[in-house]
Formats: C-alpha cells, structure tokens, sequence
C-alpha cells in the first residue's frame, strides 16, 4: 500500500467551457487517458457516511483500488496496486476485502461495487502543477470538470483561477463535489 497527499482544486464546467479550455490545452501536448472508476460501497453506504470514498479505476495499463480520506486541508490517498485477476473478481463480489478494506479501523461487511463512472481525461504537467480535463458520463448524465493538482491547496486554487481567467471563463465557485459523491447521487435519484 502507498499513501500520499493530494491537494486540488476543482470547478465544473459548461460544454462550451471545455471544448474552449480543451482547444487550449492542446499546445501542451495532454495525455489522453479513458479511465473507468468504480466505487465501493455497501447497501447503506457506510463508507460514503463516513466521508470515506472507496474506488477501483481501471485504464488501458493498469488496475488500482484507492481510498480516499479527507483532511482538514487535502486528501489522504492510499492505494494499492491489482491484477487484472483480482479486479475481475472484485466485479462480481459481493463482500470485497483486501489490505485497504482490512486497514480500516471498523469493520465494514459486504462491500460490492455500487457504481461506476467513465472518465476521458486529457492531462498535462505544468510544473508543479497537474491539470486535468475531464469529461465524465455516468447513470445517464454527462459532465465537465477542470482540476488542477499542486503543492497545497491554495496554490492549486490560484492556478485553476488564472487558467479560468486567461480563457475568459468566469470563476464562480470551486467544486466540492466529487466524481464518487456525483455517481451516488444519480443512483439515488433513480
């Protein structure tokens, strides 16, 4: 298992916004990666009451599951690697249980995946600064994002900020939503 820090600042965005910031982007020669996030949970949503998000994302190159813990500022993200074995049989259990489930400090039974989201994601580094672009379709919805990764948060949300207003896009709030919060509130609904 691997644990990090993330510190990022999120807006979501308009079609017309990312096909503008998308066109601009591409001077930077992004890396286009398809991502499929699939979310943990249990029937009650346990983790989700916690604030804890628990997800598997698979790519073209590779399977990983990643528990994200909120801080007082940032995420705590620990993660481990899985084999393609392993995230196929993860897609049908119903009681999903390995070192992260394990590490948890309560025991939480018959995780399963509760939905999924599929990202395509156009990527590149600024240093120090990661920005990603996204477009995500889930339960039947489609939606827009920009996020920008960085040393803290406050430099994150200063640079997601200027990307905005170099590309006369009005700033009106950062998103505190997330992609798994998202996924769980269309299922809800329907």
């Amino acid at each position: 298992m691997q644990n990090s820090m993330e510190y990022e600042a999120k807006v979501l965005l308009s079609e017309s916004e990312y096909e503008k910031l998308l066109n601009a982007l591409i001077k930077f020669n992004p890396d286009k990666i398809t991502q499929t996030n699939y979310y943990i949970d249990n029937d009650n949503l346990e983790l989700h009451k916690l604030g804890l998000g628990l997800r598997i994302r698979a790519t073209q190159k590779y399977y990983e599951m990643t528990l994200k813990t909120p801080l007082k500022e940032g995420i705590k993200e620990t993660t481990t690697t899985l084999s393609e074995e392993q995230f196929n049989t993860y897609l049908n259990s119903k009681d999903i249980q390995n070192e992260i489930t394990n590490s948890l400090t309560y025991r939480i039974n018959n995780l399963h995946i509760v939905g999924s989201l599929k990202t395509i994601r156009m990527e590149c580094k600024i240093t120090p600064h990661i920005i990603c672009l996204d477009k995500s379709y889930y339960n039947n919805h489609v939606d827009y994002e920009l996020e920008v990764e960085s040393t803290s948060k406050e430099t994150a949300e200063e640079f997601l900020k200027d990307i905005l207003k170099n590309n006369n896009i009005t700033f009106t709030e950062f998103n505190k939503i997330t992609k798994h919060k998202r996924t769980l509130m269309t299922i809800k609904k329907e």
